[in-house]
């Protein structure tokens, strides 16, 4: 039988991974740092904005499809969810609920890899607690009677840098909070230049910023991070969930979308532990 090389596949892998990263990122709820943790892509991303001249001629094969994934992911991901949530907020919600559930069992992993201590359960608690009140108070709300000027556009690229760049953390829902979630992604859909000249570069200046404080710190405090991460994704999916329906169908349209999104983001984090270490 005909032995298959390991490198088989993964190019096509590493472009779907980076197209849910680049879609993640703009997902509310979702953090495309932690879809970019659980697919194996995370740390030499920030390798390579921390550390280019190391990192690129090392990584450069795998980093070139995920890169090219997360602009088309990014920028189809606006398109789709741009005319979703005109068309039905509650399903679209409950599809991106399903995404974020169906990363936790391998965060859950990797956040026991060294062990529990009581530092861990802290973290997880008290970034859990600091997330939950402070959206509640705020009140995550789509208001998408938001005017935006070049300033708010800047706003919004620095808070795309800190989703892209700290794991957990879920831009899109700040965004939302800010209201200014809807005109971002009619900006994105619409290719709207002058938008997204004020907010790429600063997500380009955040994420460089923070590559080497983010790497430093999971370095040191792998465990005590992730389970603040766990705490920040769950506080923000509980945020999320819709509670009020208008029909039936409804309600089971949502389930089903739900489920699909689950066993998406499960089918991902299987793809990447059959790879090669």
């Amino acid at each position: 039988m005909k032995k298959t090389t390991p490198e088989k596949g993964q190019p096509l892998r590493n472009f779907l991974c980076g197209f849910l990263i680049g879609g993640g990122s703009i997902l509310p709820g979702v953090s495309g740092g932690v879809l970019a943790v659980v697919f194996g892509i995370y740390r030499p991303l920030m390798d390579m904005l921390a550390k280019p001249k190391e990192a690129i001629p090392k990584n450069y094969k795998m980093l070139v499809p995920v890169v090219v994934g997360m602009v088309l992911g990014f920028t189809v991901f606006a398109m789709v969810i741009s005319v979703a949530l005109h068309g039905n907020t509650t399903v679209t919600t409950w599809c991106f609920i399903g995404l974020i559930a169906g990363t936790l069992p391998s965060m859950e992993r990797e956040s026991r890899r060294n062990g529990r201590t009581v530092g861990c359960y802290l973290s997880f608690a008290l970034c859990a607690t600091v997330v939950l009140v402070s959206l509640l108070m705020v009140g995550v709300a789509d208001t998408s009677q938001a005017n935006p000027d070049l300033l708010w556009y800047a706003v919004c690229g620095v808070i795309l840098g800190l989703g892209s760049a700290v794991p957990g953390l879920s831009s899109s829902t700040l965004l939302m909070a800010m209201g200014m979630y809807t005109p971002m992604m009619s900006a994105v859909a619409e290719l709207n230049w002058v938008a997204l000249a004020s907010f790429v570069p600063w997500t380009v200046v955040t994420l460089l910023a923070l590559a080497r404080l983010v790497t430093w710190v999971f370095d040191r405090f792998h465990g005590i991070a992730y389970h603040g991460i766990m705490g920040i994704v769950i506080a923000a999916t509980v945020v999320i969930v819709p509670t009020s329906y208008n029909s039936v169908w409804e309600v089971v349209l949502s389930a089903l979308l739900a489920v699909g999104g689950f066993v998406l983001a499960l089918t991902m984090v299987k793809m990447e532990q059959q790879l090669p270490s």
